[in-house]
């Protein structure tokens, strides 16, 4: 799965590699404080939602489990990638707002 598009977005819990809405349904809007602009739908994640992802995280470490069969040199580069991608979106987003990194 991609990255969520940056605006107008909603976004929703991530469990088991899915994204899911919570459990209740329940979102709230995150506000940029500079703009009172609303970012995004975020959903609101309570205890269940919480026990859900813990769930999902225990499993994808079990032994046999995908991630935990991929060779840490694998892992280490997946990784670096998904900041390369938050990092990317970023710089994006700043410039097409006239920002620039801090």
């Amino acid at each position: 799965m991609g990255l969520v598009p940056l605006l107008p977005m909603a976004v929703t819990e991530e469990a088991n590699g899915e994204w899911v809405d919570a459990a209740s349904g329940k979102t709230f809007e995150s506000i940029n404080p500079a703009t009172e602009e609303v970012l995004a739908s975020v959903a609101h994640g309570e205890a269940e939602d919480a026990d859900r992802a813990v769930r999902a995280a225990r499993a994808a470490f079990e032994d046999g489990s995908a991630w935990r069969r991929m060779p840490h040199g694998r892992r280490g580069k997946v990784l670096h990638k998904l900041g390369d991608l938050i990092l990317e979106n970023l710089d994006r987003r700043r410039s097409s707002r006239g920002t620039s990194r801090c």
